[in-house]
């Protein structure tokens, strides 16, 4: 089974990742992703690859001819055929990976075929014709060839040095529309001509050393107003200067316009909205600005193909950004929400510890002096959005309070109170349901409950504690209640799951069944405490059982035996707060450690079953939910409800923005011992 770990940048939350997490240094000079989604990190000491959870980190070695030639990289560039160049102070290396080592190419004063210098500071470019253009620190150009072969069968190379121009040293080498090889020159643009393998003038221009592919076919810089060029023409992005002079980098985000700007020097990072810009119309920076950051030292940015941006800095390792979080809507922030009721006209309510609110996806809160005289802690919705409220009333006279069902018309205005007789054995935060039939289901403490028939007024009382060998407390509370598609009901509590077959209108009492936790039988519930309960939609015979340290069962009606889904296949936690599916079928939860999806597929084995996994950094309101905190909205979004407010999503557009990179094997522990 596989977990992808998937994390938006919609509100600018942002991970770290630093030499506390097996970075090798702080100061990144370049990042790359690879053809098989692997990160690279170029620092000022070593070279590190990245597979999402750790850092495999490569140096040089003295004694090693095919480890890193120098540890200080400056650039990363895959070429055409997926192979790594590695820029550095001392020459370039080519990744091998079928060897997991690199090829060196050196300045050797006596070697024609050799670099013309070591230091190399611009990026290495790929020509049209597969030839490729380096530009050591002051020194002649150099055009390097390889074979298609290199370096599975053949490792030799031929390098052709050329004068390069001879004004200012070259500070940037880039391609441009049509493959055009650009050389910048401090206030100089150069063109490099690769059937003459000449340099040729082409105009007087502001300095640039910083440059991206544009997806119109040109090239955006950072030229004085973070033009886009096209050959020579420039088409600013900007009516005035925003760097003033200072060093800096960009990234610009086409596909959500964003325009990201750090000044390192300053310690800067700005956010602007490109959404006007077209050429020859630039922008006000002012007035697009979406926010600016201080203490933040940007050298590099880079967005990879799920949109994460890679962020990083001097000194402080990276950031990383994902660009989900806009996708999961924050609600309620500072609010522990213990349940969601939804409502109409994409209203919903949110029941927390003491308070409810009444709000609707726009975030705007409805709540209004009739809720609060409600007693809304305990609220249900009717089948014809009437409120159905439980609580407890003063009866004046003996000082005591007898529970009730207050049923509120808010077309009519009009209140009615039903009383429930007996004890009040109703704790006021156990689960509710409005049933098929429109029967109100009241669960209680000790097994207790009662069915509610709004059309004649009256109750039934059932019992459910029927497991004589093990009874529940008096005080042993239930924690969700569900009716499945056939009409069956199901209740969890920490005693285990409870099924229970009940007609309306007979007078029979209930057939009550258990599921416990067995230590001896592999096919029963693995953990007895039951937090949700819900229908597998591929297929009705199974149910799926979230667990408050078990993970996920799924239960085949037809035979009572369980298959277990918990860490070790994946899950990403054992302490599941509550499931739904959506309209795939897939399988979503929320747990002490984010929210996941269980992609629906059709083999009924674990083996090939995929989790996606979603934390804080992808906008979820913290990565702890609440018990009976969720709820599925009448326009297929999810809800779930944790310690900081809810988050309301719709999955299809959650799926649809996530990534899946190729699979890869990059260490196998046995017994927590690599092997």
């Amino acid at each position: 089974m596989l977990c992808l770990s998937v994390a938006a940048y919609g509100q600018y939350k942002y991970e770290t990742l630093t030499t506390s997490d097996g970075l090798s240094q702080g100061y990144i000079y370049d990042i790359l992703q690879d053809k098989d989604g692997f990160m690279w990190f170029a620092t000022k000491d070593g070279l590190n690859r990245y597979d999402g959870y750790t850092f495999k980190v490569y140096t040089h070695d003295s004694y090693d001819p095919h480890s890193l030639s120098n540890n200080t990289i400056h650039h990363l560039l895959e070429d055409s055929q997926g192979r790594i160049w590695v820029a550095t102070d001392q020459g370039l290396n080519i990744y091998d990976r079928s060897q997991d080592h690199f090829i060196r190419m050196v300045h050797d004063p006596k070697n024609r075929n050799s670099l013309s210098g070591n230091k190399i500071t611009t990026p290495p470019v790929e020509l049209p014709d597969g030839r490729f253009l380096v530009a050591p620190h002051e020194k002649s150009l150099n055009l390097i060839s390889l074979s298609d072969d290199f370096p599975k069968t053949d490792t030799s190379f031929t390098i052709v040095q050329i004068p390069a121009p001879s004004h200012e040293r070259l500070e940037n080498v880039f391609k441009g529309a049509n493959g055009k090889i650009w050389l910048a020159a401090y206030e100089n643009l150069f063109e490099f001509l690769p059937g003459s393998m000449t340099t040729v003038w082409r105009k007087k221009m502001a300095r640039i050393s910083h440059s991206a592919q544009s997806e119109e076919g040109g090239v955006w810089t950072n030229d004085v107003f973070y033009s886009e060029y096209l050959d020579t023409t420039s088409f600013p992005l900007f009516t005035k200067d925003v760097a003033k002079g200072h060093g800096s980098f960009f990234l610009h985000d086409e596909e959500n316009n964003r325009f990201w700007l750090g000044i390192t020097d300053l310690g800067k990072l700005h956010i602007f909205d490109t959404r006007t810009w077209k050429r020859g119309n630039p922008i006000d920076p002012d007035q697009t600005r979406l926010v600016e950051f201080s203490n933040i030292t940007p050298t590099r940015m880079y967005k990879d193909r799920s949109g994460i941006i890679w962020l990083g800095t001097n000194g402080y390792g990276i950031r990383k950004y994902n660009s989900g979080s806009e996708i999961f809507k924050n609600y309620a922030t500072g609010f522990s929400v213990r349940k969601i009721v939804p409502y109409e006209n994409d209203q919903f309510y949110i029941l927390g510890w003491g308070e409810t609110r009444r709000m609707d996806l726009h975030g705007k809160i409805w709540t209004n002096a009739i809720d609060k005289g409600l007693h809304l802690q305990n609220v249900l919705v009717g089948k014809d959005n009437s409120l159905w409220i439980h609580h407890a009333k003063s009866q004046t006279r003996s000082n005591q309070f007898n529970e009730v069902l207050e049923h509120y018309d808010p077309i009519t205005n009009r209140r009615t109170i039903f009383h429930i007789e007996g004890d009040p054995l109703f704790d006021m935060v156990e689960p509710k349901l409005v049933d098929s039939k429109g029967c109100i289901w009241l669960v209680g403490l000790g097994g207790k409950c009662i069915v509610f028939n709004p059309k004649t007024g009256r109750h039934t009382k059932l019992t459910l504690d029927t497991d004589t060998a093990n009874p529940m407390l008096k005080s042993a509370e239930f924690t969700t209640l569900y009716e499945d598609a056939s009409g069956t009901f199901w209740l969890g509590s920490e005693y285990g799951l409870t099924k229970v077959n009940y007609d309306h209108s007979s007078e029979s009492p209930p057939v009550v069944t258990w599921y416990k936790a067995n230590a001896t039988d592999s096919t029963a519930l693995n953990y007895s405490h039951v937090t949700c309960i819900v229908d597998d939609l591929t297929d009705p015979n199974l149910l799926w059982v979230a667990t408050k340290g078990g993970g996920l069962n799924r239960l085949d009606k037809t035979t009572n035996q369980c298959i277990h889904l918990t860490t070790r296949d994946g899950l990403c936690n054992n302490v599941v707060y509550g499931i739904l599916t959506d309209g795939n079928g897939n399988l979503w939860g929320s747990t002490n450690n984010g929210i996941f999806c269980l992609l629906s597929q059709s083999n009924t084995e674990k083996e090939g079953w995929q989790f996606r996994h979603f934390t804080k950094a992808a906008g979820l309101q913290d990565d702890e939910f609440n018990t009976g905190a969720y709820a599925k909205l009448p326009n297929g979004f999810l809800a779930f409800g944790g310690i900081n407010g809810l988050n309301i999503f719709d999955p299809m557009e959650v799926l649809l923005d996530s990534f899946s990179n190729n699979i890869f094997i990059t260490n196998l522990l046995i017994g927590n011992n690599v092997v």
